[in-house]
């Protein structure tokens, strides 16, 4: 896969353009956030840290939820063409970053957090944007969209789910319906949100009907990457 990348000036990877089909997309990123988002794409393109080449077929549906500043559903547009992706980040403050990064990829894009049941949250950012988390709170800036809703956006069944949301994956896996309409996850998941285990984690999707395909834990032992897929051959659900 080609995509037209276009390198700024500095001897590592630093990626100030990238090309989707025919569109040529301008990154842009929080202020001194540069460095990061470049390295996390650095990691999608050469290392395919969310599997994306390893799927046993195209995706036609695409949900990613945590979106930051858009880098995983660009390289998901540039891969797979012709799905529908749906991208989600409640951070206001990436609202117009992420707006501009995927303007005129076919890509819908909601400023929304997704929980378990629609309400509002406030947004709480300790550090870099990518660590932004949601808090439930009746007065809060944030909407919250039920999983079940954004599936049903989707078009009620999802080839391909990505969650990267900083803790709120756990609401989500305490769920049952929403996950028989996933057929494959990739994340990143973490254990400091809550006494949380990685065998919890995993225990958790085999019950709801995935099998593991790859785990790959992080040097601080509380974040890492993972990818499962329902069934028994990868293959999707439809």
């Amino acid at each position: 896969m080609d995509l037209g990348v276009t390198y700024g000036k500095s001897s590592s990877f630093a990626a100030e353009s990238i090309l989707v089909g025919d569109q040529r997309v301008h990154l842009q990123y929080l202020e001194g956030e540069e460095m990061g988002h470049q390295e996390e794409l650095g990691e999608m393109l050469f290392s395919d840290c969310y599997g994306l080449r390893r799927l046993a077929e195209h995706p036609k549906t695409i949900l990613d939820i945590g979106g930051n500043a858009g880098l995983f559903s660009i390289v998901a547009r540039a891969r797979f063409p012709d799905a529908v992706i749906h991208c989600y980040e409640p951070n206001p403050e990436l609202a117009p970053i992420i707006a501009n990064n995927l303007r005129d990829l076919n890509i819908e894009l909601f400023h929304d957090a997704v929980g378990p049941k629609a309400g509002k949250a406030s947004m709480f950012v300790p550090g870099p944007s990518g660590t932004g988390r949601t808090k439930e709170a009746d007065d809060g800036e944030v909407d919250i969209v039920a999983i079940d809703t954004a599936l049903e956006r989707l078009g009620s069944e999802c080839d391909l789910l990505k969650l990267d949301c900083e803790g709120a994956e756990w609401a989500l896996l305490d769920l049952d319906e929403p996950w028989q309409h996933i057929s494959a996850l990739t994340m990143e998941y973490h254990l400091w949100h809550g006494d949380h285990t990685m065998h919890g984690l995993v225990s958790r999707l085999s019950e709801l009907g995935f099998h593991l395909d790859h785990l790959a834990e992080c040097h601080t032992g509380f974040n890492g990457m993972l990818r499962a897929t329902r069934g028994t051959k990868g293959e999707f659900a439809r």
